[in-house]
C-alpha cells in the first residue's frame, strides 16, 4: 500500500431541505406492471425509466407507459448502464441480447462489446458492476467495472486493475465484497473503497490507494448505501434519514435530504434523486415505487389540541414570526409561545401607533398593551372595528354599525381621530353598507370598500363618490403595488385594476379559482401572490397590465396546491389582514388548516421544458411515428398524444394546439390527458401544431408534425392523370374510327359516283351518237326535200 497517503479528516455536512414532504405510492393498482422496481434513471429527454420483473416502464409525471412485449424469453430486467447524455441507456435481457433506450423508445439489440454483462479472466467469470443492487444472495460472485484507464476485477478479498495500455496488473489485497455487495463505488468516475477496518473511505486510482477520508456516515456498518454509476449518485440511509453524498475539490459533501419514519430498509433496492424537481424516487423489491415530494412551502399549526388550525387574521410579531388573535405566536417551526388571549374573534387584528394590539371580542374592541407584554388590555364597548390605519398625526377607522331592527345587516362609518388614539373624534362619514377595507390614496382621498361596492371619499369636502363597476361587488381587499397601481379583490367576482375611477376586471384562470381572491402580496420581482379558496396563484404584474392595454393578450397564472406543502388548498380571507410580509423575507398566509410560510424568492416555478408528438391512436390502435403520420381515409378517429416530461403540478401545463388545413383553424386548449382528438379527416396534407408555455414571461415553444391522409385510389393524382389519358385515348380512338368510317364512306361514294359517272358518260355518248345520227338524218331529209322541190 502506498505510504504517502493524504488523510483528510474533514467532510462538509449540509442540510438541504426541511422535513416537510408527502409521498406518492405507485404499484400494480395504479400503473406499474409489477411491484419490484429494480432501477431508476432519467434520460436526456426528461423521462423517468424503471426496470421491473415484468417489463420496462416510462414515467412522465402523469402516466406510466409499459413496454413488456419484447421478443425475449423473459421480460425481467434489472440494472441500467450506459450514457444518458449520449442517449444510450442499456439494460440486459436474454443472454446475448440487450435493451437499448434511445430516442425515448426501448428496442432489442445485440449485446455490446463495450458493455458485456459477463466477462472471463483466468477461467473466472465476472458480472458487470454498475450499482450496489444485490444481484444474488449466493456468495462467491465476482464483479468487474471499467474506467477511463482500465478494468477493475472485484473479488471477495482482492481488487485487480488491468490497464488498457498493457501495463502490469495492480492488485490490492482488500476486503472488496461485504455481504455479497462490493464495498466499491464511483463518484465523477473516481473509484472509492469503503474500508470498515480503518473506518475510512479510500480513493483508488489506477489500482493504487492515493487518498483517504474519514466519512463516518459511509463507514458506519448500520448505514445502507445506494449507489448508481449511470446516475452518478450516492445515497446513505441512516437512522431514517436520507443523505446525498457528492465529491468536490478533494472532499466529500454530505447533504441531508429528508427524514422519513418507518422506512423498510430491507425492501429498498433503487434510489434516484431529481434535484430540480426536489423529488426522491425509491424503488422497492415488493411495494412498487415511492415518490417523495420535498416541499417548497412550510405549513404549521399548533401541536396542542386547543391550538388553532383554522387561521384568519395574523400580524407580524417579529422578523420571523406572526401572532394571531388568540395570542398564539408561530414561526416556520410551529407555535413557539402563547399569550392566552381569551374569547377573542379571529377576523380582526391591528397595531396602534404604540404597537399595542387591537383585537375584537364580539362587537367590543380590546387593546392589549405592549408595555406589559400584552397581558393587560383596555376595552372600547360597541366599537365594531373592521379596519384601521394611522399616519404621523391621525388615526383612521372603519366601524360597522348594526342596522335598526336587523341582526345580520350592517351599515358603517368612516372615522378620523385627531391624534394617534381612538379618543378624540375629528369627523365621521356615514356609509350605507357594511365596510370591509380602506386605503389612503393621497392626502385628500380615501378608498373605502364595502359589501356593496367601492367608494372614493374626498376628505376636503366629505363627499362620497361610487367607483364605476359593471356589477355590484363585495370588496375584500385594496392593495397598492410598488409602482402605484391600485388592485381590488372581491368576494366571488375576481380582482380588478382601478384606473381612471373605473374598475377593470382581470381574466380568470382556466378553472375559475381566482374568482375568489383574498389578497395580493407582491414580491421584490414584481410577482403577485394571490391566495384563493382553491390554491395559491402567482402572476407577474406586467402580464396583467398588458391585458389592460390589449384584452386579447393571455394571462397565465401559476398555481400552487397541496402537493407544494399545504394541508389544504383553501386559504382564508374575510379578515382585515389576509397575509403578512415578514422582515426575514417570508410571506405568511392563513388557511383553513394551518399557516403557510414561504420565501417567494426561493420558490421555483416549474415549467415543462419540452414536448414530444410521436404517439397516436388510430381507431383504438397504437401508432408510433416521427414527424409525419400517415393515415387512411377510412379511419374514423384520431387521438394525438402530446408527451410532456413534467413532475410538478399538472395545472401549470398550458398546451394549445390546432390543425392547419382545416377551415377556421384556431388554438384549442389541451386537457390534462394531453390528447388531441379529431374525427373523419378528409384526404389531404395537414399540419398539426402544438405550443406550450415554458416561462413566467409568457414564452411558448412550438412543435409541428405532418398529417397525411391517403386518398382512395380514385382520388389520387395518378388515377386522375390515367383517366384523363384514357379519355384522350378513347377520344383518339373515336376520332380515328370516325376518320376511317368517313374514309370508307368516301370510297363507297366514289365507287357509286364512278359507276354513275360511267353510266352517265355512256348515256351521254349514246345521246351524242343519237344526236349525230339525228343530225345526219335531218340533213338527209333536207336533201330529199330539196330534191322533191326541184
Amino acid at each position: 500500500m502506498n505510504k504517502n497517503i493524504l488523510l483528510i479528516f474533514i467532510f462538509i455536512f449540509v442540510k438541504v431541505y426541511s422535513q416537510k414532504y408527502n409521498i406518492e405510492l405507485y404499484n400494480t393498482d395504479n400503473g406499474l406492471p409489477q411491484n419490484s422496481v429494480k432501477d431508476i434513471i432519467k434520460d436526456k429527454y426528461g423521462f423517468i425509466w424503471l426496470t421491473t420483473e415484468n417489463g420496462i416502464v416510462r414515467y412522465d409525471g402523469a402516466q406510466f407507459l409499459v413496454y413488456k412485449n419484447f421478443p425475449l424469453s423473459s421480460q425481467r430486467f434489472t440494472y441500467f448502464y450506459g450514457y444518458p447524455e449520449k442517449d444510450s441507456i442499456f439494460t440486459a435481457g436474454d443472454y446475448g441480447k440487450t435493451i437499448l433506450l434511445r430516442n425515448k423508445i426501448p428496442r432489442v439489440t445485440n449485446s455490446l462489446k463495450q458493455f458485456p454483462t459477463v466477462v472471463s479472466k483466468d477461467n473466472t467469470g465476472y458480472l458487470l458492476y454498475c450499482s450496489n443492487y444485490s444481484y444474488t444472495r449466493y456468495p462467491g460472485i465476482n464483479f468487474y467495472m471499467n474506467d477511463k484507464d482500465g478494468r477493475y476485477y472485484i473479488k471477495e478479498n482482492s481488487l485487480t486493475f488491468t490497464s488498457f495500455r498493457s501495463k502490469p496488473e495492480e492488485t490490492l489485497k482488500i476486503k472488496a465484497i461485504y455481504k455479497n455487495i462490493p464495498r466499491i463505488f464511483t463518484i465523477n468516475e473516481i473509484l472509492f473503497y469503503i474500508n470498515f477496518t480503518t473506518n475510512k473511505v479510500e480513493k483508488i486510482e489506477k489500482g493504487k490507494i492515493t487518498n483517504s477520508y474519514q466519512v463516518p456516515l459511509l463507514t458506519d456498518t448500520d448505514s445502507k448505501i445506494f449507489w448508481s454509476r449511470i446516475n452518478n449518485q450516492l445515497f446513505v440511509l441512516s437512522h431514517n434519514k436520507f443523505y446525498l453524498c457528492t465529491y468536490e475539490k478533494e472532499q466529500f459533501i454530505i447533504s441531508e435530504i429528508v427524514q422519513m419514519d418507518n422506512i423498510k430498509n430491507d425492501n429498498l433496492i433503487s434510489v434516484y434523486y431529481d434535484k430540480w424537481y426536489k423529488k426522491l424516487y425509491l424503488g422497492s423489491s415488493t411495494e412498487g415505487l415511492q415518490v417523495i415530494n420535498l416541499h417548497d412551502f412550510t405549513t404549521v399549526k399548533g401541536s396542542s389540541p386547543k391550538a388553532e388550525s383554522v387561521f384568519y387574521a395574523t400580524l407580524p410579531y417579529d422578523s420571523a414570526s406572526v401572532i394571531n388573535p388568540f395570542g398564539e405566536i408561530y414561526t416556520r417551526n410551529g407555535m413557539i409561545r402563547r399569550k392566552h388571549f381569551k374569547n377573542t374573534a379571529p377576523f380582526f387584528m391591528a397595531y396602534d401607533p404604540h404597537e399595542n394590539l387591537m383585537i375584537r371580542k364580539d362587537r367590543d374592541l380590546r387593546i392589549y398593551k405592549k408595555s406589559n407584554s400584552y397581558r393587560d388590555f383596555t376595552v372600547l364597548k360597541e366599537f365594531f372595528l373592521k379596519d384601521f390605519f394611522f399616519d404621523a398625526k391621525k388615526s383612521y377607522a372603519l366601524v360597522a354599525k348594526p342596522k335598526k331592527n336587523s341582526v345580520s345587516e350592517f351599515s358603517g362609518t368612516f372615522e378620523i381621530y385627531k391624534d394617534n388614539s381612538l379618543l378624540f373624534l375629528e369627523r365621521r362619514i356615514v356609509l350605507d353598507s357594511e365596510p370591509t377595507k380602506f386605503l389612503k390614496v393621497d392626502p385628500d382621498h380615501i378608498l373605502v370598500g364595502t359589501v356593496k361596492g367601492l367608494y372614493n371619499i374626498r376628505l376636503s369636502t366629505n363627499q362620497i363618490h361610487p367607483v364605476i363597476a359593471d356589477q355590484e361587488l363585495s370588496i375584500r381587499n385594496i392593495i397598492r403595488s410598488k409602482d402605484g397601481n391600485l388592485w381590488i379583490t372581491t368576494l366571488g367576482k375576481g380582482f380588478y385594476l382601478l384606473k381612471n375611477n373605473r374598475l377593470i376586471r382581470m381574466p380568470y384562470d382556466a378553472d375559475g379559482n381566482i374568482s375568489s381572491p383574498h389578497t395580493i402580496l407582491e414580491d421584490q420581482k414584481g410577482f403577485f401572490w394571490i391566495p384563493t379558496n382553491n390554491g395559491l396563484y402567482k402572476v407577474h404584474e406586467s402580464q396583467l397590465l398588458k391585458f389592460v392595454q390589449a384584452p386579447d393578450s393571455k394571462v397565465n397564472y401559476y398555481r400552487f396546491s397541496k402537493d407544494s406543502g399545504f394541508f389544504t388548498n383553501e386559504f382564508n380571507g374575510g379578515s382585515n389582514v389576509s397575509g403578512n410580509k415578514l422582515k426575514n423575507g417570508d410571506f405568511v398566509l392563513p388557511s383553513l388548516n394551518g399557516l403557510v410560510f414561504f420565501n417567494p424568492l426561493k420558490i421555483e416555478s416549474y415549467y415543462p421544458k419540452n414536448l414530444y408528438i410521436e404517439r397516436a391512436m388510430v381507431d383504438n390502435k397504437d401508432e408510433s411515428f416521427h414527424k409525419t403520420l400517415f393515415l387512411e381515409q377510412k379511419s374514423s378517429r384520431l387521438d394525438l398524444f402530446i408527451d410532456v416530461p413534467y413532475y410538478a403540478n399538472p395545472d401549470n401545463i398550458v398546451i394549445e394546439a390546432k390543425i392547419m388545413g382545416l377551415p377556421n383553424a384556431k388554438w384549442e386548449s389541451i386537457g390534462k390527458d394531453r390528447k388531441f382528438s379529431i374525427s373523419n379527416l378528409r384526404y389531404g396534407n395537414y399540419s398539426f401544431i402544438a405550443r406550450m408555455l415554458v416561462s413566467d414571461k409568457g414564452k411558448y415553444i412550438y412543435k409541428k408534425i405532418s398529417l397525411i391522409v391517403r386518398p382512395y385510389f380514385y382520388q389520387t393524382l395518378w388515377f386522375k392523370i390515367v383517366m384523363i389519358l384514357l379519355l384522350f385515348f378513347v377520344l383518339y380512338l373515336l376520332l380515328k374510327w370516325r376518320i376511317r368510317f368517313l374514309q370508307k364512306k368516301n370510297l363507297e361514294l366514289e365507287k357509286i359516283i364512278t359507276v354513275r359517272t360511267e353510266k352517265l358518260s355512256a348515256t351521254v355518248e349514246k345521246l351524242e351518237t343519237t344526236k349525230i345520227q339525228l343530225h345526219k338524218e335531218i340533213e338527209q331529209q333536207k336533201k330529199i326535200d330539196r330534191y322533191h322541190n326541184t
